[in-house]
């Protein structure tokens, strides 16, 4: 579905708004469709990437061990050094939590001495993701990720479709629906039928995860968020 239509399905089947003067602008819909987009994406890890050099390619220095993280990135899957003469082999770094590290390596962190490249740490800092030892040389981090989308994946154009696979696309109403009607507004805001849109797409994408979860998900085994029904 592209955007025009899940704008007609918006108006028509879920908000009946489909004559104007309308109650939410078109403008306001589609940011609440994008919003859905990006909760889906949390909630059932619906990106990969591992192409694109923006995202994927994070270069250090030596010496450097906290290296930032493109804006897109909910967690890390897998990482590894690019080869090159200074590491060569295949460099494949574990994923390890800090506290774990630390058990393991007391002050690990501050332990410049440390020169062993064979650990990832993602929750040193949000937003960026620490390297178990310090690089003696200038390289490359490469990545494997879970992400949101990018700025030029948002839905603007009525032609634009949903970066996220198909069968999701009739489900980003719910969360459209919800946000429309939790609306601050006399004539908009509708609790009860916010609660029952917003339960709809609970049943269909699982709960939402906190940024601690998600920051280990390459890391702690993945189980679905997707309730159980008897």
């Amino acid at each position: 579905m592209n955007l025009e239509e899940l704008l007609i399905e918006l108006r028509t089947s879920r908000l009946d708004d489909n004559v104007a003067p309308y109650l939410w602008s078109d403008e306001a819909l589609t940011g609440f469709l994008n919003d859905a987009v990006r909760q889906v994406c949390i909630r059932q890890r619906s990106l990969l990437e591992v192409v694109n050099p923006d995202v994927c390619r994070v270069p250090f220095v030596a010496g450097q061990r906290l290296l930032p993280l493109h804006p897109s990135i909910l967690a890390i899957r897998s990482a590894s050094i690019e080869r090159s003469d200074d590491y060569p082999g295949t460099n494949i770094l574990e994923g390890i939590t800090m506290a774990r590290l630390s058990k393991m390596r007391r002050n690990w962190f501050l332990d410049t001495d440390y020169h062993c490249l064979e650990h990832w740490v993602p929750d040193v800092q949000e937003g960026y993701v620490a390297l178990g030892g310090t690089p003696e040389h200038d390289g490359v981090l490469l990545l494997n990720v879970w992400r949101l989308p990018l700025e030029d994946e948002r839905l603007e154009q009525l032609s634009d479709e949903p970066v996220i696979n198909e069968n999701w696309h009739l489900d980003l109403c719910d969360w459209a629906e919800y946000r429309a009607f939790s609306t601050k507004d006399a004539e908009t805001l509708d609790t009860g039928q916010a609660s029952k849109a917003l339960a709809s797409f609970n049943a269909k994408t699982g709960r939402l995860p906190s940024m601690t979860e998600i920051r280990i998900w390459g890391i702690q085994p993945i189980t679905s968020s997707i309730p159980e029904f008897i």
